[in-house]
């Protein structure tokens, strides 16, 4: 029977994870990489909006939670 070493297969995946965040960030390849596509860095970046910011406090989920 194969065992698995769960904490090994963890930091794998976080490893990739941190992996792929570093390669398409502006520490590395962003900017030629939106070059390639044809994109202006800046200009993408400039309407750039994270996950979940146009929830506020109020609003994001709390109809979900009101019966």
């Amino acid at each position: 029977m194969v065992s698995v070493n769960y904490l090994h297969v963890l930091v794998a995946a976080v490893l990739v994870f941190v992996l792929g965040w570093l390669w398409y960030s502006p520490l590395l390849f962003y900017k030629p990489w939106m070059r390639m596509r044809g994109l202006d860095p800046v200009a993408a970046m400039a309407g750039a909006k994270m996950p979940g910011e146009s929830c506020s406090s109020n609003s994001c989920g709390a109809s979900s939670l009101r019966t």
